[in-house]
């Protein structure tokens, strides 16, 4: 099994919907990720704090303009320290705090898939907890062409995304919404 439940959480799942939603509508998504970063590093030298811990760990895109463009990064997991201070009152700090008391973690963002999607496959440096805010039978993800769905019931999902995988979203219209926390 790729995907483990971790039955000993169980987040309440509207009211983090609410704040996600709060975050996106005035922060707005990276333009090329779909992501919002919920930690940074002490020096935000290569973006700034809502989006440095988007996208890759070795590179970044320059600018929106031409996102050929990349600068090179080569950040590590270890490196993202800070909760994003604008986060430090809601319940998204308190639910990292509740995940970070069992698990070294390095970027915390908000991952958004837009419907009729699909991820490259690929794989990552490191496992990864997936909270599921905004889902359906339609968002599923393949971890070593086998299917998983995770559904948005309060519960953490630990995903061994260090094997081949993809995401996506099947659905006509759905804004698929997870919380990602990356584990080191």
């Amino acid at each position: 099994m790729h995907i483990k439940t971790l039955d000993n959480y169980n987040f309440n799942i509207p009211l983090l919907v609410n704040e996600v939603i709060d975050i996106i509508d005035r922060v707005g998504l990276h333009e090329h990720h779909k992501q919002i970063s919920l930690k940074h590093t002490k020096d935000v030298r290569y973006g700034d704090n809502w989006y440095q811990g988007t996208g890759s760990l070795k590179y970044s895109f320059a600018g929106e303009s031409n996102p050929k463009e990349r600068i090179e990064a080569d950040l590590k997991q270890s490196n993202f320290t800070e909760l994003n201070k604008e986060i430090k009152d809601l319940y998204l700090a308190e639910v990292y705090n509740t995940i970070a008391k069992d698990f070294n973690i390095g970027r915390y963002r908000i991952m958004a898939m837009q419907h009729k999607k699909v991820m490259s496959i690929h794989t990552d440096t490191s496992k990864r907890i997936h909270i599921p805010l905004v889902t359906n039978e339609n968002c599923l993800m393949m971890i070593e062409r086998q299917i998983y769905h995770m559904p948005a019931d309060g519960h953490a999902y630990l995903a061994d995304t260090t094997k081949p995988h993809t995401a996506f979203n099947a659905d006509h219209k759905l804004l698929r919404l997870h919380l990602l926390f990356d584990l080191y």
